[in-house]
C-alpha cells in the first residue's frame, strides 16, 4: 500500500542505490509513512504536502517547509 501511495510499485524490486534522486525522495516519504504517523514534517515544500494530501486526505496531516 505504501509503495502505491508514493508511486514506487514498479520499482519495488530495485535496491535504493539504483533509484533516481526523485525516487529516493519518494522512498524516504514511504519510509516515514511506515509507522502511520499522525503528523509528517517534510522539508521539500508545499508540492509534497499537496501531493500527499491529495492521495489520502483522511490519513496523515502533512506539514511542509522550505
Amino acid at each position: 500500500r505504501i509503495l502505491e501511495q508514493v508511486d514506487l510499485v514498479e520499482h519495488a524490486a530495485r535496491p535504493a542505490v539504483a533509484l533516481s534522486g526523485g525516487q529516493k525522495r519518494k522512498l524516504s516519504v514511504g519510509i516515514a509513512l511506515v509507522g502511520n504517523p499522525k503528523i509528517l514534517f517534510l522539508e521539500y515544500g508545499r508540492a509534497w504536502a499537496r501531493w500527499r494530501m491529495a492521495r489520502s486526505p483522511s490519513a496523515t496531516d502533512v506539514v511542509g517547509s522550505r
